[in-house]
Order: structure tokens, then C-alpha cells, then sequence
């Protein structure tokens, strides 16, 4: 497949997602901000691939606060429901979702105008292509969201304690990951990447003991969790390869590639799914055929694209 031919592809795929999902989103008179939102997304994209980053820095700024004003109307402007037992985790979860968008966002907005114009922070690590990680996690906790109102959402005693806990350990345990990350304090990446594994077969575990019913979204997110836990497994592998072999950038490449593919392509696109059809469920899918050809584009078709690109152009 040659570049003209991905170029438009991606187009088509870009606009048959706004035309054909806009609505199911956000219907009503909010889907019209998610008419804005995914335009001004799609100008943020091209400008950013572009290098044309005065643009690409206002863009993300008006981003964050289309998020912004929908996290408002939609929540509060402090998030005083993490700190309240009555709201249920559910709840708190896409609360923390929109939230870290609009943050990251604004920390987006900030690297780019530090990094080409003010050059007042010295942090190499902190680079704008470290981002396209980091805008997945919206995606996670929304989708833990999804999961979370899925069983029961009044639990009690141990069960409760230990819902509030993944609840903080993944939110906040996300934003200390980040800031070791960018200072290249190694031996903390490494706890944090531990503890957040941890915390990811927690999910997984309070996820499938209290699915009643294992349906059509339950089987996608099942499949997705299994992808972040080995996300998970890799993230805590690339820090180990950094600490052990700091001299081999090739094979840090394809362990960075993997840990993307599997987080991405595997655990975002399984959540997506999720998401954009919360409303249509059953599907009437052959479930199983569909998950298994998605384990294998993401497992095995994707890294031998990019070790063998001849397979990427064909």
C-alpha cells in the first residue's frame, strides 16, 4: 500500500467516523461542541505533522477548553466527587477522564511553546512525541468508566475499599509515572510501572468476579484487559531495558513498538469499541472471530510491518 493510497484511506476513515458517529456520542444539542471538537481536532493533527506549531499550540489551548466547559456542565469544576464515598467509582472515573484531557491538553500546549519558543525548562525527556501515549489515558479511564456501571455499583465493605483503591492508584499512580519519566529518575519509573501493573490485574479481577453476564461488551473488554495487562508487562519491561541495556536503542525500539501496538491498537481500540456502540449492543457479532482477527493484526501483522516493511507496502 503506498503513502497516496494511506493518505486516502485515513480520510475516509476520518470522515466517515464524524458523519457516522457524532451524533451517537453526544446527541442533541451537545453533539454540536463534538462537531467542533472533532474538527478542531482533525486542524490540530495536520498542523502538528506539519511542524507548524504557533497554530498547533492555539489549537490545543481552544481543545482544552471545549473540555473544559463540557466537564463542567457535565460534572464540577473541582472534582470534590473523587473525594466523596457516595459517588460511585464509575462516575469518578470519567470525571478523571475528561479532566486529564483537558490537562493534557494544556501540558501539550506548554511543551511545544517552551520547546520552540521559550527554551526555559531543560528537560530532554520531554518531548511532544512522548504524548501519543499519554493521550491514551483518557481513553483507559473512561473506558474503566464503562466497565465499572457495568456490574453492580453499590459494593460494600472489602469490595468497595479495594474499587476506591484501583481508583486512586491509577490516577494519581499515572501522573507520578509522568513526571519520572520526564526528570529520568529510572529506579521510581520502575516502582511506578510495578505498582500500576498491580493495580491493572486489580481492575481485571474486581471486572470479571462481579460480570454477571459475559455479553457482547464484556467479551470486548475482557479481550481489552488482557491487552493492558500485557501493556502493563512491556511498559515495566522497556524501564527494566533502560536500566539493564542503556546501549541498545535498537531493541528499545521494538519493545516501545510493542508496548504501543498493544496499548493503542489493542487495549484503546477494544474500549473504543466499547464506547461507540455502548448504545447499539447486541451487535449480533461472531464475537470470537472478530477478536481473534484483532489479536492478530495487533500481535503478529503490525510488528511484522515494522520489521519487514515490504509488508507495509504491499
Amino acid at each position: 500500500m503506498n503513502s497516496r493510497l494511506k493518505v486516502v484511506l485515513w480520510c475516509l476513515v476520518t470522515v466517515g467516523f464524524i458523519f457516522g458517529y457524532a451524533g451517537l456520542i453526544l446527541p442533541g444539542q451537545t453533539a454540536r461542541r463534538v462537531w467542533v471538537y472533532l474538527a478542531v481536532s482533525l486542524a490540530f493533527s495536520i498542523v502538528a505533522f506539519l511542524n507548524r506549531y504557533l497554530p498547533a499550540i492555539l489549537l490545543a489551548v481552544l481543545l482544552a477548553v471545549i473540555v473544559e466547559s463540557v466537564r463542567i456542565e457535565r460534572f464540577t469544576f473541582l472534582p470534590v466527587d473523587f473525594f466523596k464515598p457516595s459517588v460511585p467509582v464509575s462516575r469518578k472515573f470519567q470525571h478523571a477522564a475528561v479532566l486529564c484531557l483537558s490537562i493534557g491538553l494544556l501540558i501539550c500546549a506548554a511543551v511545544m511553546l517552551d520547546n520552540q519558543y521559550l527554551h526555559f525548562l531543560n528537560l530532554p525527556l520531554l518531548l511532544l512525541d512522548d504524548f501519543f501515549l499519554g493521550f491514551s489515558v483518557p481513553i483507559s479511564l473512561v473506558t474503566f468508566g464503562v466497565m465499572f456501571s457495568l456490574i453492580n455499583e453499590k459494593p460494600r465493605g472489602v469490595t468497595w475499599l479495594l474499587r476506591e483503591a484501583s481508583f486512586w492508584i491509577v490516577t494519581v499512580g499515572v501522573i507520578i509515572f509522568f513526571v519520572f519519566i520526564v526528570l529520568g529518575v529510572m529506579a521510581a519509573e520502575l516502582i511506578c510501572a510495578i505498582v500500576l501493573l498491580l493495580d491493572v490485574i486489580l481492575i481485571f479481577y474486581l471486572f470479571r468476579t462481579e460480570l454477571k453476564n459475559l455479553d457482547e461488551p464484556g467479551e470486548f473488554l475482557v479481550s481489552g484487559m488482557v491487552f493492558l495487562i500485557l501493556t502493563g508487562v512491556t511498559g515495566l519491561l522497556l524501564v527494566l531495558w533502560n536500566i539493564l541495556t542503556p546501549n541498545d536503542p535498537k531493541g528499545r525500539e521494538l519493545l516501545l513498538q510493542t508496548h504501543a501496538y498493544l496499548s493503542l491498537y489493542g487495549w484503546n481500540l477494544s474500549g473504543l469499541t466499547v464506547l461507540v456502540h455502548y448504545r447499539e449492543f447486541p451487535l449480533h457479532l461472531n464475537e470470537l472471530e472478530v477478536i481473534l482477527l484483532h489479536w492478530v493484526t495487533v500481535v503478529l501483522l503490525a510488528p511484522l510491518g515494522s520489521l519487514y516493511p515490504i509488508l507495509d507496502s504491499a
